[in-house]
């Protein structure tokens, strides 16, 4: 399960933000600025997209954490566990 979340990630990324799967590093985010659509509207857009696709919720802490794909991945799972 863990791999399909991080797999189903990476696909609303890189079809959000037009680029390459193989482009997402575990720091890529607005702050990095390694994929350029990737800004802080963006990612407020992203995290908008990723509740809706994977029917999960997050805090507005957990809003707040998410700043590139690693800490994205790591809200994901807890709001994933928190649904099961």
């Amino acid at each position: 399960m863990n791999k399909n979340i991080e797999k189903e990630l990476k696909k609303i990324i890189s079809k959000l933000f037009s680029c390459p799967e193989n482009k997402i590093m575990p720091t890529s985010g607005p702050i990095k600025g390694d994929i350029e659509k990737w800004d802080s509207f963006g990612n407020l857009e992203l995290i908008l997209l990723v509740k809706k696709k994977m029917k999960i919720k997050f805090s507005s802490n957990q809003i707040n954490q998410i700043n590139n794909y690693k800490k994205l991945v790591k809200e994901v799972y807890k709001a994933h566990d928190k649904r099961n």
